[in-house]
């Protein structure tokens, strides 16, 4: 797997949260498409067909850097 930017380690994360790409790009402040750029990147670099295999290729190989337990409580 080629490595990640900081950039797309932050949507990552963001992403293992729950967020929306829309809710995203206001955290982050960066527009709509730049955050759909990442995410598609990352698809890619984790070899994912959707958010929720994104997430969980990236748990299993350690790339989800600020996921806690307390995310999973509902």
């Amino acid at each position: 797997m080629k490595p990640i930017t900081p950039q797309e380690q932050s949507i990552l994360d963001l992403i293992g949260q729950g967020f929306s790409t829309r809710k995203i790009a206001v955290v982050l402040k960066i527009s709509f498409h730049t955050v759909q750029t990442h995410r598609r990147s990352l698809l890619k670099k984790f070899d994912a067909n959707n958010s929720a295999e994104l997430v969980r290729k990236a748990f299993e190989s350690n790339g989800l850097k600020n996921f806690s337990d307390d995310s999973l409580s509902l």
